[in-house]
């Protein structure tokens, strides 16, 4: 606001800081309106000039600048130096619209629609939706990632929350004054029509079959948003004005649920295992985490739902009888995270159950020092065979807490870019109405959402204000964003607590990952496409220590390249893999799959079984290759008894070596043949001698059996 507000402004205003705390606790929220009033006063004011400024002629042959860093930028002084500032932002835009190659008079046209629209806006916000921004500012003062949400405001986060949207699955935006559609949901009913495109301009919105169209022009967004929503099987008609045309049409849609961020997988098939068959990779893209009863009182109602979590849903994708990954064959789960913001703590703790069963998961400090261990309640591990994990620079706190305790138990390989969240703190919901009401129903207040802990690893490390390292490293422009917005936020300070007692599984070893990350490197290093990233990168860094834009044709333009740059990366897609960074990735989970330990165990080993007289009574043969083993059990008479196979992972225990197996088939006999098995026990490696004990990790008991190979 330091383009609308002077300095006299903000002395006024700050004069009375020391008192709005204690007014807010008398329920007057008077500073509010006053702070506003100055606000619609000059944003009215700075409109007038901008179309005085817009059509006048400007030299652009004189060496000015505008500042382009909020630290660098000043409130100005007087009114004087308000008219200045506006007349050089007018120069800006007016450069803007030469670099883009715009018309002179449109562009002129442009810069005055462009206020005029802050301004509309500005005139649409209600006390509500003050109130909301007043009371977030005041939280935020103490803490800043606190926020009051008003009951519309409330609404909208429960919705969104417990994935009960139901309309047409087009994501809209406000552009100077006009509702623009930025992208089609898949799957959603827009995208089964196929007519609505990103782009397209919503003229009108109409109900039924024939009700009467209501324009959108000066309507608020949230407002238009509550017209195009409704209960699924009922009709929206829409006039719309596609993109790059002029004449409008009217399209009917019928609203169905939506889900906002579907899950999805999917088996790919890459590379060549040692029998000669494909690698199959089980790939998990996890959008958010959810669960629909997360925010039940949100609503207003003291009564849960029944839960669908991303939890149970992952569950599904790896256990399904039919098509799951384990019935599947599958040697590898990859897990996307990558754009996933999190979602509910409870969720962030059971996720990583699925893979490392009731172990702590995070470890959560409050307000008063206290900490409290959190462990996932999943009784044991669904899957036990290799892991990759991907992360990327918007890979929210929820995120981080799963694949940091992934990573912290050494249970599988984290992959992806340096920069994450940086938000390692844990919000509670304070039910306003719930404060003031003990009734059945629930007045609607609106939420005060408030930092009530931090949350660390179980190694006792924080991501809060750094970020999670990956394993293994990938270049990305939208890691340096990213820090730069972290370095900007007034975010608490990492800190370290003790470590809680924790598995060090041995599934990702240093030595690997150097290898992994020097294999990935090597790689990188010959592609034409990672490269090219490089030099942008390079240059992006360059670009971002701007302080200020020189106001002319080829400053701009670089300017305009810096700050869209990283933008043009897209997000994350519905099919994987989909370009090099892709390819990539499967590159660095295939090299994983076969860890140096492994190989320690290659060749044939063979151990004879006794009875309990010490009589000899057959003998088992293990071939092993890589991470994958066939096991032929012989009878007395050397008769085939059973053969099966099994991949396995080598783990390291507390003072326990573990041989942990798992998509395990039984090949022969026949009545036998397809059935599945896993598990683990307890081995030595001494030498060529293979020591098997027939006993589980961590168990005290002696074991059932000893079985003694040789190499």
């Amino acid at each position: 606001n330091n383009g609308y507000f002077t300095q006299p402004d903000v002395d006024r205003f700050t004069a009375r800081q020391d008192e709005l705390d204690d007014l807010a606790r008398q329920g007057d929220v008077q500073p509010a309106y006053e702070i506003f009033r100055v606000y619609l006063h000059r944003v009215d004011e700075r409109t007038r000039w901008m179309e005085e400024l817009a059509a006048a002629e400007h030299d652009f042959t004189i060496a000015e600048e505008i500042a382009v860093d909020p630290k660098a930028a000043r409130y100005v002084a007087d009114q004087n130096e308000a008219r200045d500032l506006c007349r050089r932002w007018a120069k800006y835009w007016l450069l803007v619209a030469q670099v883009e190659g715009n018309p002179e008079q449109a562009a002129r046209q442009d810069v005055v629609r462009r206020y005029e629209s802050i301004r509309q806006r500005a005139m649409q916000i209600d006390d509500e939706e003050l109130l909301a921004m007043y009371l977030t500012a005041l939280a935020q003062a103490y803490d800043p990632q606190s926020r009051y949400f008003s009951p519309k405001e409330a609404e909208e986060f429960a919705i969104q929350a417990q994935g009960r949207m139901e309309g047409i699955g087009a994501a809209l935006r406000g552009v100077e004054g006009e509702i623009v559609v930025t992208q089609v949901i898949s799957g959603s009913p827009s995208a089964r029509d196929g007519r609505l495109k990103a782009g397209d301009r919503i003229v009108a919105v109409g109900q039924g079959e024939s009700g009467p169209l209501v324009s959108t022009a000066g309507r608020k967004l949230s407002d238009l948003v509550s017209l195009i929503r409704g209960e699924a099987g009922s009709i929206v008609r829409l006039q719309v004005v596609p993109k790059g045309q002029t004449d409008a049409v009217v399209y009917g849609l019928v609203r169905d649920k939506l889900q906002p961020a579907p899950l999805r997988s999917a088996v790919i098939e890459r590379g060549q295992k040692a029998d000669g068959t494909p690698v199959k990779v089980g790939y998990i893209r996890l959008p958010t985490l959810y669960s629909s009863a997360s925010l039940s009182q949100e609503t207003g109602s003291k009564k849960a739902p029944k839960a669908q979590t991303s939890t149970g849903d992952v569950l599904r994708i790896l256990e399904d009888p039919q098509r799951g990954f384990k019935a599947g064959g599958a040697d590898l789960v990859i897990l996307d995270l990558r754009g996933n913001p999190g979602g509910p703590l409870a969720e962030a703790i059971e996720l990583p159950g699925l893979f490392l069963g009731p172990v702590p998961v995070v470890q959560e400090k409050d307000a008063q020092g206290k900490l409290q261990t959190h462990s996932s309640s999943v009784e044991s591990a669904v899957w036990e065979g290799p892991l990759v994990v991907l992360v990327d620079a918007y890979s929210g706190p929820g995120a981080e807490i799963v694949a940091g305790a992934i990573q912290d138990h050494e249970r599988g390989l984290i992959v992806g870019c340096s920069a994450g969240s940086g938000n390692a703190t844990v919000q509670g919901a304070m039910f306003v109405g719930k404060e003031v009401s003990a009734g059945e129903t629930l007045p609607k207040l609106g939420i005060l959402r408030v930092t009530r802990a931090q949350f660390y690893l179980p190694s006792g490390r924080t991501t809060n204000n750094r970020g999670l390292a990956p394993d293994v490293e990938l270049p990305a422009l939208r890691s340096r964003v990213v820090a730069m917005e972290r370095e900007m936020a007034e975010a608490f300070a990492s800190d370290e607590v003790e470590a809680v007692n924790h598995a060090h599984l041995g599934r990702v070893k240093p030595e690997h990952v150097k290898d992994l990350q020097a294999r990935s490197e090597q790689r990188r290093s010959n592609s034409p496409q990672f490269l090219a990233l490089a030099e942008r990168i390079r240059q992006q860094e360059a670009r971002w220590g701007l302080k200020a834009v020189v106001l002319n044709e080829e400053s701009v333009r670089q300017w305009l390249q810096a700050a869209e740059e990283p933008f043009k990366e897209a997000p994350p897609a519905a099919k994987f893999p989909v370009d090099y960074v892709d390819e990539e990735i499967l590159a660095i989970a295939l090299d994983y799959l076969r860890p140096p330990s492994a190989t320690t165990l290659d060749g044939t080993w063979e151990a004879v079984t006794k009875d309990a007289d010490g009589n000899v009574v057959g003998r088992i043969v293990k071939e092993v290759r890589g991470n994958h083993e066939k096991v032929t059990i012989y009878g007395k008479g050397d008769e085939v008894v059973t053969v099966k196979e099994n991949d396995f992972a080598l783990e390291q225990v507390g003072d326990e070596k573990v041989f942990r197996f798992f998509n395990g088939r039984i090949i022969a006999p026949e009545q036998k043949k397809g059935q599945t098995f896993q598990g683990a026990y307890v081995y030595r490696l001494e030498g060529d001698r293979f020591i098997e004990e027939g006993r589980r990790p961590g168990g005290k008991d002696k074991p059932s059996y000893v079985l003694v190979f040789t190499r």
